[in-house]
């Protein structure tokens, strides 16, 4: 095996300006993960250019079969670092965001063959010592190209995002060939904390 170690330095910085006299059609704040990490904003959309001086420190690591490449095992980790208050915010008059270093975000991928993959990513509030979010996905492909897939997603409310709602997740998916020109495939979405499912589909 090849073992890789890879660190990732990313400095952004963003002048601020007054942007509440302009409409926000359709921005929001991007969910929060290890890539999140290295992009130019915390904003989906145009609406609002992000005000930042901030320093994202990264590092990861990878198992790699040094006969064929293909990946066995990858995983991250990494956090920002904040210079200055983020005074830019999506509704008129809210209260800058003050905090000087962000959640501690991690992912990890383990394929230990061809046929089985393994994914969770993590987010990890050092300030008040909650996981803020945590989704694992674990998949199988048998080789007539059926697949098989079976996750758990939960996600607490964050304070700077009003709408958000905390939410405990199953998920389930199948995709089986059935004859030459057909496929059936089918896709659950459980509901942990309203005890139902909130999301079906057959085809």
């Amino acid at each position: 095996l090849l073992q890789t170690l890879e660190p990732r330095l990313y400095y952004l910085y963003s002048t601020n300006e007054n942007q509440e006299d302009q409409p926000d059609f359709d921005s929001a704040e991007l969910t929060f993960s290890y890539n999140q990490l290295f992009r130019e904003t915390r904003f989906s959309g145009h609406d609002r250019i992000d005000d930042a001086n901030r320093l994202s420190v990264g590092v990861g690591s990878q198992l790699i079969d040094s006969e064929n490449g293909q990946k066995l095992l990858g995983a991250n980790i990494g956090q920002i670092f904040h210079f200055r208050d983020r005074k830019v915010r999506l509704i008129p008059g809210a209260e800058p965001l003050d905090e000087s270093s962000s959640e501690i975000a991690a992912d990890l991928t383990f394929t230990p063959d061809r046929h089985l993959n393994f994914r969770t990513d993590l987010v990890y509030d050092p300030h008040d010592g909650d996981m803020d979010s945590a989704n694992v996905l674990a998949g199988y492909t048998m080789d007539n190209g059926a697949i098989f897939n079976a996750g758990y997603s939960y996600n607490r409310p964050l304070q700077f995002s009003g709408l958000q709602a905390e939410t405990e997740q199953l998920t389930a998916s199948t995709y089986l060939p059935v004859y030459t020109n057909w496929r059936l495939f089918g896709a659950v979405n459980y509901s942990l904390i309203d005890d139902q499912a909130i999301e079906q589909m057959l085809g």
